[in-house]
């Protein structure tokens, strides 16, 4: 899956993100789906929290790439929402530049 988030530096920056961490739950090892899903939604929880991305639209890209790779939706559901609490404590932006 491969998500679009519009143009410009600030949505291609978001867009590698996002498609990053999707990868790495794609690409994790079939023991290892569940960690990959909570690494990558604490990464995403970051910048759920410094408001450059929404939790509703982060929590289903998440998902549907743990359904992809086997894991059953309410186990997934549980490790996305853990995740993004724990990413909600760092809070992470994208730089804007200076005009």
């Amino acid at each position: 899956m491969t998500v679009t988030l519009g143009s410009g530096r600030r949505s291609g920056y978001l867009r590698a993100a996002v498609n990053g961490e999707l990868a790495k739950v794609a690409n994790s090892p079939a023991h290892g789906h569940n960690n990959a899903l909570d690494l990558a939604a604490v990464a995403l929880g970051q910048l759920v929290a410094g408001g450059e991305l929404s939790a509703a639209d982060v929590t289903e890209w998440l998902a549907v790439a743990a359904l992809r790779v086997g894991q059953g939706d309410r186990e997934a559901r549980r490790t996305i929402a853990s995740g993004l609490k724990a990413g909600a404590r760092r809070p992470r932006t994208v730089a804007r530049r200076a005009a």
